[in-house]
C-alpha cells in the first residue's frame, strides 16, 4: 500500500499575505494556463533508478504524512497506521523503525521529523507527549526532551535556528526557533480564522535558501533576516480563489469547488533544485506538478511525462542533488507504466497492498525532449 495522506486542501486567499517585512520588492510573477494542452517541448528527464520499498510484518506502512531521502537512507512517516517513522536503504531494503508503546524509548504519535544534517540525527515530534526523540540515521535511540509547542512540520533551517510550521496556534503559521526550542526568534505569516484544518506536503524547503508556501495564498515566500518576502506569485487567472469566496464558503464548499475545476487549490508543496521551483497544486480532483526554470523563466507540467510514459505517475517530494529528484510511485501505477512503455523491471511486480516504490529521476532542461503526438489522450 503507498498512499500519499493529505488531510484537506487549502483555502485559498489570492496574493495576500500579513506577515511583515522591510524587503520591498515585487515577486516574479508565474502565470499558468491550469487548462494548457500537454507541451510539445520538455527538459529531457531520465530515470536514475526505480526501487521497491521491502514489504514485511515489520516494514509495511499505510498513509504517510511525510518521506525524506538522505544519505543512502529513505525516511516514511506514517502516524496513522503503522505510527511510526521506518527506515529504508536506498535501494529498498528495510533497516529499522521507531516503536510504539509507553516504553522510554518509545513514542505513542510521531507527528513530524526532520533530519539535522550537521549531527546526522533524526529528530522526531511526538504531538501526544509533547516530546522531541532524537535517533541517529538507523534509527537507534538517543535522548527525549519535552517542549511546550505545537508541531505539524519542522525543518532545521540554520546551525542555531529551527522553523515550525503550525495551523493550530491560532495565531501564526511560522514560528522561528531556538534549536533546543525555548525561545521563539520570529513569527511569520498571520493565521485567520476559517473552517476547516490544513495539512500541507511540504510547506517548508531547505538548501540552497530556504522557501515556504501559505495555505492562504499563491506565493512562495523565502526565510530572510529581515522577514518572509514573496519570491514568486503564481497566478492561474480566473481560477484563483479571492478573498470574499473564502469568507462565504465553508470547508466542504471549497474542495467541492476544486473537484468541479472551478478553482485551483493553493500551493501544496514547494521543492527547490539547482535549475527549477516545483510546486503542486490540486485541479479537478488531481494532483498537479509544475517546474519552472529559474534560469530560462519557463514552467513545465510535470503531469506532460506521466502521459507521456517517460515517467509513472508520482507524488515528488525532494532533491537528491542537483537536479536529481526522488518521489514515490504506487504499485498499480507502476504497473500501468511498465506495460505502457514496454519497459522491463529488475523486480517481481508488486501486488495492491505492496509497499511503494522510489523512483530516482533527474531533469536537464538542455536538450528540450519533444512530447509525443499521442500524449493526454
Amino acid at each position: 500500500m503507498c498512499k500519499y495522506f493529505f488531510l484537506a486542501l487549502a483555502i485559498i486567499l489570492a496574493g495576500c499575505s500579513e506577515h511583515k517585512t522591510t524587503e520591498t520588492a515585487a515577486p516574479q510573477l508565474i502565470s499558468i494556463d491550469i487548462e494548457d494542452e500537454p507541451s510539445q517541448d520538455l527538459p529531457e528527464v531520465s530515470i536514475k533508478a526505480i526501487a521497491p520499498l521491502e514489504t514485511n510484518k515489520s516494514s509495511m506502512f499505510g498513509h504517510f504524512l511525510k518521506l525524506e531521502y538522505y544519505s543512502n537512507r529513505v525516511f516514511v512517516l506514517d502516524a496513522f497506521d503503522a505510527k511510526s517513522l521506518l527506515a529504508f536503504s536506498n535501494d529498498g531494503h528495510f533497516v529499522n523503525k521507531t516503536q510504539l508503546g509507553k516504553g522510554p524509548e518509545e513514542m505513542i504519535n510521531p507527528f513530524a521529523f526532520c533530519i539535522d544534517k550537521e549531527k546526522d540525527h533524526i529528530l522526531v515530534w511526538d504531538q501526544t507527549l509533547s516530546e522531541m526523540f532524537t535517533f541517529d540515521l538507523d534509527l537507534n535511540f538517543i535522548s527525549k526532551t519535552p517542549h511546550d509547542i505545537i508541531i505539524q512540520q519542522f525543518e532545521k533551517v540554520s546551525k542555531n535556528s529551527m522553523l515550525v510550521f503550525a495551523h493550530f496556534y491560532g495565531d501564526f503559521f511560522y514560528k522561528l526557533y531556538s534549536k533546543q526550542f525555548d525561545k521563539v526568534k520570529g513569527k511569520y505569516m498571520k493565521d485567520s480564522k476559517y473552517p476547516g484544518a490544513y495539512v500541507l506536503s511540504k510547506p517548508i524547503n531547505t538548501g540552497r535558501r530556504t522557501l515556504v508556501i501559505s495555505p492562504l495564498n499563491y506565493n512562495i515566500f523565502e526565510l530572510t533576516e529581515k522577514g518572509l518576502p514573496s519570491r514568486y506569485l503564481i497566478d492561474f487567472g480566473k481560477y484563483n480563489v479571492k478573498e470574499k469566496d473564502v469568507l462565504k464558503w465553508d470547508f466542504k464548499s471549497v474542495r467541492k469547488q476544486i473537484r468541479a475545476g472551478q478553482v485551483v487549490s493553493s500551493l501544496d508543496g514547494i521543492i527547490e533544485s539547482d535549475s527549477f521551483i516545483i510546486f503542486q497544486v490540486y485541479f479537478k480532483n488531481k494532483r498537479i506538478y509544475y517546474a519552472h526554470s529559474k534560469k530560462a523563466g519557463k514552467t513545465y507540467r510535470l503531469n506532460d511525462y506521466f502521459d507521456n510514459n517517460t515517467l509513472p505517475e508520482c507524488h515528488v517530494h525532494g532533491v537528491v542533488k542537483n537536479d536529481v529528484f526522488y518521489a514515490t510511485v504506487a504499485p498499480d501505477k507502476l504497473a500501468a507504466f511498465q506495460k505502457r512503455s514496454m519497459q522491463s523491471l529488475p523486480f517481481k511486480k508488486l501486488s495492491e497492498n505492496d509497499n511503494c516504490a522510489i523512483i530516482t529521476f533527474s531533469l536537464n532542461e538542455t536538450p528540450l525532449q519533444p512530447l509525443a503526438s499521442s500524449a493526454g489522450k
